[in-house]
């Protein structure tokens, strides 16, 4: 039998404050695949491989 994501009791939304120099950013909850996380920058919603990439979908503990 396959592993499953564990669902907790956490709220699947994180804001982060950048300071020009950081470009690794956490989430702490998990998702499926990565279409699932959308990120938005000063309100404008971003697009997902050019824009910003994501390691972590599928794993329990979310990732970044």
């Amino acid at each position: 039998m396959s592993d499953h994501i564990q669902i907790g009791d956490i709220s699947p939304r994180v804001q982060h404050i950048g300071d020009g120099t950081q470009t690794v950013f956490t989430f702490p909850f998990p998702i499926f695949k990565d279409e699932d996380l959308e990120v938005y920058i000063n309100g404008t919603l971003k697009t997902l491989a050019s824009d910003y990439t994501i390691t972590g979908a599928g794993a329990s503990s979310g990732g970044e």
